[in-house]
């Protein structure tokens, strides 16, 4: 009985020396059981770097979401309370979404999110490291490379562009690629049937554009900004192969390759190549363009001059007030012509313009084409009236582009002439 007694205590004093490694054992395994594995979605560019349980994400400045799915066997997750404030976290069954806002002009940052997955007693912890730098000139290049061949992506693209007269039209036509690089992409809409025009010509035309970067985000376009569709609003003008253009390079393309005026096309626009005050934004856009005309008119002489004391009584000098002009008509009755004096195809239309300053036009309406039909001006609207096809003009601001009627469906414009005040104090009217 002393031997059996003597055996147990034994063993017990056994069990008791093994017990601490026991508990040591079953409270190691369980931690350490693999779980759960990662993997990682980036809504835009990064790197990652995964391990057994973490992963390290490094993105740029642009806000992006990030999917980060956890797979395995397990019951659940949770996500730590310490999730840094500049991220925003929302959880699924099996996924951490998180949203990265953008990053602007400031240094680095760095955050962490911790999660512990479950199951049953076993657990595994796992966190997320993110870090996100400023936006730079590479990143914002890449991101309108990407806007414009994502939008590009949609159409037949075109890499030599073919004689004017062999070109494609209309909205279902091939994009062209107008330089070597991929920057400008021409679609042309409309060939018009104008003159081509030449080098120190001024052109005028109408422009809605859209920026291409919402739509890489959105995958539409937004609504546009310019002034096709409002037609109170003046169109605009450059000389053509002027190199310094607030327009840009871009816009000047289509009629350097002899495409005639009246044409509307559309151009796909890298940032470097559009509005020269934008260029440091890195803005890539789409711009449909109508380049305007007045071809009908008939180039003519045209040449006046004024003293200051004939300006006073023929001129011009506030909003509105304009005067007509026709040497084979002696109009007006009491202006006395000179031999060398000359007033173009349909007469001169002079008009006092906003600020004061005087605009002169061929009183000849651009979509008629007839020396005979002459607008006059609307002493409500101050805009130029054909009282033949109603189209109607601005005139007061310089351009002389129609805002309505026929000449406007056709892109007609007024043509313009020159004012140019003499030392005088006069002014000489000639192209």
């Amino acid at each position: 009985m002393k031997q059996i007694k003597y055996l147990i205590m034994k063993q017990i004093k056994y069990l008791i020396f093994l017990l601490p490694f026991f508990f040591v054992a079953c409270g190691d395994d369980e931690p350490i059981q693999n779980l759960f594995s990662i993997a990682v979605q980036l809504g835009g560019e990064g790197e990652v770097a995964i391990g057994q349980h973490n992963c390290e994400i490094t993105v740029n400045g642009f806000d992006q979401y990030i999917t980060v799915d956890l797979l395995g066997d397990f019951d659940s997750f949770r996500v730590g309370n310490s999730i840094p404030s500049w991220l925003m976290v929302t959880t699924g069954e099996r996924r951490i979404k998180i949203a990265v806002p953008d990053l602007a002009g400031t240094p680095s940052r760095s955050g962490k999110i911790d999660f512990t997955v479950f199951k049953g007693k076993a657990q595994n912890a796992g966190s997320i490291t993110i870090t996100q730098n400023p936006i730079t000139s590479e990143d914002l290049r890449n991101r309108e490379n990407r806007a414009i061949n994502k939008y590009i992506s949609q159409f037949r693209v075109i890499d030599a562009v073919p004689d004017i007269k062999d070109i494609q039209t209309g909205s279902d036509a091939p994009y062209y690629k107008l330089d070597v690089d991929g920057k400008v992409y021409m679609q042309v809409l409309q060939k018009g049937n104008g003159s081509v025009p030449e080098y120190g010509d001024k052109i005028y035309f109408r422009f809605d554009r859209y920026n291409l970067i919402y739509f890489l985000e959105n995958g539409y376009l937004g609504d546009p900004f310019g002034n096709i569709s409002d037609i109170s609003s003046s169109a605009t003008s450059f000389i053509l192969n002027d190199e310094d253009s607030q327009w840009g390079s871009a816009i000047q393309m289509p009629l350097l390759l002899e495409l005639p005026l009246g044409s509307e096309v559309n151009l796909v626009v890298a940032s470097d190549l559009g509005f020269t005050n934008e260029i440091a934004n890195i803005t890539p856009f789409l711009y449909k363009v109508m380049y305007l005309r007045n071809e009908q008119i008939e180039s003519s002489p045209v040449f006046l001059t004024f003293s200051q004391a004939e300006w006073m009584t023929f001129g011009v000098i506030s909003i509105g007030t304009h005067r007509y002009f026709n040497k084979s008509q002696s109009l007006p009755a009491n202006f006395t012509y000179k031999e060398n004096f000359a007033t173009g195809f349909g007469g001169i239309l002079l008009v006092g313009g906003v600020g004061g300053e005087p605009y002169a036009y061929d009183a000849s309406c651009p979509n008629e084409g007839d020396a005979s039909v002459v607008v006059s001006i609307d002493r409500n609207s101050f805009e130029a009236v054909c009282p033949k096809c109603n189209s109607h003009f601005e005139v007061i601001n310089g351009t002389g582009v129609s805002v309505s009627g026929h000449a406007y469906e056709k892109h007609y414009a007024l043509k313009h002439y020159k004012s140019i005040k003499n030392s005088d104090g006069g002014y000489t009217i000639t192209y």
